[in-house]
């Protein structure tokens, strides 16, 4: 039997401006807790970071899902907000949401990543930069890093890895620089996690 996750559905649109590339306006989703004897909004107490945020256009509707398994019986309020850079004299239409629903998803496993796979080596920086294409599954939340030294070795999770989400890629920066690094990346539903992609690697080079 297939248990539930319940997730928050819809869909927005948004037309955001940045002034001189510095200062971005930003469209964000955030999730707070209320007191389960409470309906005040002053005692509202928000995650440290936005469940969804955005600081680039999209001048189309884009389906979103966030996972509220974390909140199953406590008390939630949420947050849709537009915060303006402020220094900008272009008008942008700013930023829009329709089809706001909860709804109940079952636990089948997402597919991982298996397009557009690949590693670059920042030369001089240390840093390794490894590319996928996102699987076409708007249920998938986010995405999971494996690194290991070897090829059919065991992969532990790169909890430090930066995840750009615009540019479907991950940044790591190994350590020692040396030998080689294989990469693989799990596909996230909510809290289901899919088997590790096909790997990709790099070797450091002495001298």
């Amino acid at each position: 039997m297939l248990l539930q996750i319940l997730f928050l559905r819809f869909k927005d649109w948004s037309e955001l401006d940045n002034y001189q590339g510095s200062f971005e306006d930003t469209a964000e989703v955030w999730i707070g807790e209320i007191p389960e004897n409470s309906s005040s909004t002053d005692q509202i107490v928000y995650g440290q970071k936005p469940a969804l945020r955005n600081s680039h256009s999209k001048r189309d509707w884009k389906e979103h899902y966030i996972n509220l398994s974390r909140y199953k019986g406590k008390k939630i309020i949420v947050m849709f907000a537009l915060r303006w850079a402020g220094y900008s004299e272009r008008k942008a239409a700013g930023y829009y949401i329709d089809d706001f629903k909860l709804e109940a998803l079952t636990n089948d496993i997402p597919l991982p990543p298996s397009e557009g796979l690949s590693a670059e080596n920042f030369v001089g920086t240390g840093k390794i930069r490894i590319n996928f294409e996102k699987v076409n599954n708007p249920l998938i939340t986010e995405y999971a890093l494996y690194r290991s030294t070897t090829e059919n070795g065991k992969y532990e999770k790169v909890t430090d890895a930066i995840y750009s989400s615009y540019n479907s890629c991950f940044d790591d920066i190994p350590t020692p620089q040396e030998g080689s690094y294989f990469y693989k990346i799990a596909s996230i539903k909510g809290s289901i996690e899919s088997e590790l992609s096909e790997p990709v690697s790099i070797t450091f080079y002495q001298g």
